[in-house]
């Protein structure tokens, strides 16, 4: 059930995001006859994995000259995106026909804490609205790890998710490109372009090989996701017959150009150097959850050393440092599209035992998602290992722009470290790195390991910059649009949060 504002102000569960992660939690939920708000930012349900789904066919388009944008002359999108993305299907169609009140376009600002309830503000065409739940599931999924390089912020030059958005919303693709990072994901995406006639011109992996450590430290839980590793194998030989040129083990990446992208020019295994002339530029370094929200309300995060990033401290039932709040899917830490959807279920089974539902009868179910879970979990680590981001193995030179909002340099935030700054809350305060729109989301994680690096600390003594509301931006007009809602008083939790300097 599909709805453009909450009529309700009230209900027994308020899932945020509509992901894999949302959509199981939610129709989990409704199919015990619990009362379920599930807000999302898109206009449709899938999350960033499944965008536009619903709406998934050929295109119409005119085809462009050579080096723009293009249509995908008219192919049906499971030829070019692939049967994975069309899995989501089932989770899709079910959430439509579920008791469950889904409010698309709703953006988030703000989430705290009214005694023991928990209180939603999102705005929705410019008009914002307030709700509150018993319990809160926050399935806000995953993000693309920035990855700042010399150049990486002229026009032409996008993330490999970009790229999937514009090719699952609009059918679009590029010829004259140049692909860099590591990881399935950009594989992935070179395949889609290469079946939407669009190859790109070179692929520049930032790995050095295959890590033959890792696999034969966690083989035995690799082999047990055999079909994706298929997949992989399948990715790489697919690029390898459309004579992709690839080059490993890249470093000193610059992309060139002075009022757009223009070419690429790195080392790559053996101290060779290439210049790669292209019209447009794909970056990945993997995935980070987003954890923006689980910040705001100073929840317990713990550093995860072979991933790289900090992630929200949960229990086996999904449930964070505050009982009555969860957090399911990829925004947990990273876990895949298919254990998302596991794990939301669990979380709405959590939380639907907390709330007096009688869930005995899905104790067998529940034990089976904590083990699909825990699988995916320790895949994930093969593939962390596999695929390490390029920041923990090169340092960000100096002229690169690590604010992309406020065009800090990384040399400035070196510069904030001679001078003594030993977090990023203080780094904020000497060059409003991070006080931009994204609210630090694209540069917090950057500003962290170069403190790292220079003051020669370990990464998981650093910390976060600190998140306040609104998560968003939000006009005056949202704000007074609020006098129309009834007033609750809201707090934010006092659960502390252990990674974020105070200094």
């Amino acid at each position: 059930m599909t709805a453009n504002a909450a009529a309700d102000s009230s209900f027994e569960l308020i899932v945020i995001g509509a992901g894999p992660a949302g959509m199981a939690a939610a129709t989990t939920a409704a199919d015990f006859g619990c009362s379920v708000c599930l807000l999302d930012e898109q206009p449709t349900a899938g999350g960033q994995i499944y965008r536009s789904l619903s709406r998934a066919g050929p295109t119409n388009r005119v085809n462009g000259d050579s080096g723009a944008w293009k249509n995908t002359a008219g192919k049906q999108a499971i030829e070019i995106l692939g049967k994975a993305y069309f899995s989501g299907l089932p989770l899709i169609e079910k959430l439509s026909a579920a008791n469950v009140h889904t409010v698309h376009g709703a953006c988030v600002w703000h989430v705290g804490l009214n005694g023991e309830d928990g209180v939603v503000t999102y705005s929705r065409q410019q008009h914002a609205s307030r709700i509150s739940g018993r319990h809160i599931i926050i399935a806000s999924g995953a993000m693309e790890r920035p990855m700042p390089l010399p150049g990486w912020t002229l026009p032409g030059v996008l993330t490999a998710g970009a790229g999937q958005i514009l090719l699952k919303t609009d059918g679009l693709a590029t010829d004259n490109s140049v692909l860099i990072g590591t990881g399935p994901l950009l594989y992935y995406f070179a395949t889609q372009l290469i079946r939407s006639g669009c190859k790109p011109k070179a692929l520049i992996d930032t790995g050095n090989g295959v890590n033959r450590t890792a696999i034969r430290e966690l083989l035995p839980v690799a082999l047990h996701y055999y079909r994706p590793l298929l997949t992989g194998l399948s990715m790489l030989s697919q690029i390898k017959r459309a004579g992709v040129n690839c080059y490993s083990g890249a470093s000193a990446i610059e992309i060139l150009g002075d009022s757009r992208a223009s070419g690429v020019r790195c080392h790559y295994t053996g101290g060779k150097q290439i210049n790669i002339d292209c019209d447009f530029v794909f970056m990945h370094d993997g995935v980070i959850p987003n954890t923006h929200i689980s910040r705001s309300l100073q929840l317990r995060h713990q550093w995860n050393s072979v991933h790289h990033y900090h992630e929200p401290a949960i229990n086996d039932g999904a449930v964070s440092s505050q009982s009555n709040i969860s957090i399911a899917g990829d925004g947990s830490g990273i876990i895949g599209a298919e254990a998302s959807a596991q794990h939301g279920k669990l979380a709405s089974l959590t939380a639907l035992k907390s709330l007096g539902y009688d869930t005995e009868g899905q104790s067998k179910n529940r034990q089976r998602q904590i083990n699909a879970v825990g699988r995916a979990r320790q895949f994930q680590r093969f593939l962390a290992r596999l695929y390490p981001p390029l920041i923990t193995t090169e340092p960000v030179a100096d002229n690169t722009i690590v604010c992309r909002c406020e065009q800090v340099t990384a040399a400035e935030i070196k510069r904030c470290v001679e001078l003594g700054c030993t977090g990023p809350n203080q780094t904020k305060a000497y060059t409003r790195c991070g006080m931009g729109p994204c609210q630090g989301r694209y540069c917090g994680l950057t500003v962290a390991n170069i403190i790292a690096r220079e003051s020669n600390l370990p990464a998981e003594t650093i910390g976060t910059f600190r998140v306040r509301s609104p998560l968003k931006p939000v006009t005056i007009a949202e704000l007074a649009s609020l006098a129309d809602t009834p007033p609750t008083h809201t707090q934010m939790t006092t659960a502390t949060h252990t990674n974020d300097d105070s200094r």
